[in-house]
């Protein structure tokens, strides 16, 4: 999924955002694929991910708890989660891969972890779809920091004058870092957006 790939930032500072994603493929193996989802959706949980949701409904920061995600579970959610470390992912990965569910599975981060984490728990990637950067007029788009926070969010639901408005927030100690992260991450329902990281962009800006 495409949505995922776009993530910038120093790639030094962007390590612990790993993004889980798990769907059917319509036409193919979607027929009762919400009851393989459902279960997709508790083991990804089990593994301490920084944000949860069903892309075709919410996530658990736009109010949705995970009991009513996991109840909800359709043939055409797109489950997803986002993990702060690589060892969570790989715990994940190891019971996705012991469950064998039949169902596809996307991983975006940093290529090298990405791939080191598959290796670790006895799996080879079948695809690799790679982004490749921003192109034409770059001197009319928001700074840097603006944009690592916003482009999380792949269907560009954060607004970039939200994040400068929490950003100004928290640089004049009226907001934390952290609950400027949540405050953003409510925009983004597909769940993949990464509050962690986020806090830590702005707590660069707070110091």
């Amino acid at each position: 999924m495409t949505h995922t790939l776009h993530r910038l930032g120093d790639p030094a500072r962007s390590r612990g955002d790993f993004v889980v994603l798990a769907m059917a493929a319509q036409g193919f193996n979607h027929v009762r694929a919400g009851e393989r989802l459902a279960r997709i959706l508790r083991i990804l949980e089990r593994h301490g991910p920084v944000n949860l949701g069903d892309d075709s409904r919410g996530g658990v920061f736009t109010g949705f708890s995970v009991q009513e995600l996991v109840e909800g579970a359709h043939d055409r959610s797109y489950m997803a989660a986002v993990f702060g470390s690589r060892r969570q992912l790989e715990g994940a990965l190891k019971e996705l891969k012991e469950a064998d569910l039949g169902i596809s599975i996307v991983v975006s981060g940093e290529l090298s972890e990405v791939f080191a984490a598959a290796e670790a728990v006895g799996l080879r990637p079948h695809t690799v779809h790679l982004s490749l950067g921003v192109w034409g007029k770059r001197e009319l788009l928001p700074d840097d920091e603006v944009l690592e926070i916003a482009s999380m969010c792949g269907h560009g639901m954060i607004s970039c004058r939200h994040v400068e408005e929490v950003r100004d927030k928290v640089r004049a100690g009226k907001m934390s870092p952290e609950d400027a992260a949540r405050a953003l991450a409510r925009a983004c329902t597909c769940g993949i957006f990464n509050p962690e990281r986020a806090a830590r962009v702005l707590e660069r800006r707070r110091d």
